[in-house]
C-alpha cells in the first residue's frame, strides 16, 4: 500500500481474481484470549499471569519458568492446503532466564508433526542463551508440508535449577 493516495487513470483494465479467496488464518485461538481452546498439551501455562505480560490482549503461554526438572508442551493441528501458495507460521515469543552464559540448561523447540505424532521437521530450538528483552516475532515457512494437517508444536524442556521462561503469544498460520 502505499504512503500517500495515488490515482491511476487507464483506458483498459484488467482485474485477475486468483482462486483461494485470500489469506485464511488457520491457528484457533493463536492468542490465548479464549483461554485454552484449540490447544493441547500442558494447557495450564495458558492464562494471565503476574510476572510476565502478553504480547497482544491479556493472556499468553508461559512455558517454563518453574526452576525445576519440568516438561511442559503446546500442540496444535492445523491444515496447509493443496492449493497454498505461501503458509507462514508467525509467532511472537520472549525469553527471560536466570541462567547465566551460553550454554544451553533449558530448551524451546518447535516442531511441526504429522497426525501419528512423527517430528516432520524442527523450525527452530531456542535456549536460555537466546533470552533478550520484549518479545521477537519469529516466522517460519510452512509451504513444505502443503496438502497435509499437521501438528504445531512448541515443546519447553527445563533443567533441575534457574528458571528459563519461554513465553508465547500471538501464534498465527497464515495460508495463501
Amino acid at each position: 500500500s502505499a504512503a500517500t493516495p495515488t490515482t491511476a487513470t487507464s483506458a483498459a483494465a484488467t482485474l485477475t481474481v486468483s482462486s483461494g479467496g485470500g489469506s485464511t488464518e488457520r491457528v484457533t485461538n493463536g492468542s490465548f484470549e479464549s483461554s485454552t481452546t484449540g490447544w493441547a498439551g500442558t494447557t495450564g501455562v495458558i492464562g494471565a499471569f503476574s510476572g510476565q505480560t502478553a504480547y497482544d490482549g491479556t493472556r499468553f503461554a508461559w512455558l517454563g519458568g518453574n526452576g525445576t526438572t519440568a516438561t511442559e508442551t503446546l500442540t496444535q493441528a492445523v491444515v496447509i492446503p493443496s492449493t497454498s501458495t505461501s503458509a507462514n507460521l508467525t509467532f511472537a515469543l520472549h525469553i527471560d532466564t536466570a541462567e547465566t552464559g551460553t550454554t544451553a540448561y533449558d530448551k524451546l523447540v518447535v516442531t511441526v508433526k504429522n497426525s501419528s505424532g512423527t517430528v516432520l521437521g524442527t523450525l527452530a530450538t531456542y535456549s536460555n542463551a537466546n533470552a533478550a528483552a520484549g518479545y521477537q516475532t519469529r516466522t517460519f515457512s510452512l509451504l513444505p508440508y502443503k496438502g497435509q494437517t499437521v501438528t504445531l508444536s512448541f515443546a519447553m524442556t527445563e533443567d533441575s535449577s534457574l528458571q528459563t521462561s519461554f513465553v508465547v503469544d500471538k501464534v498465527s498460520v497464515i495460508t495463501n
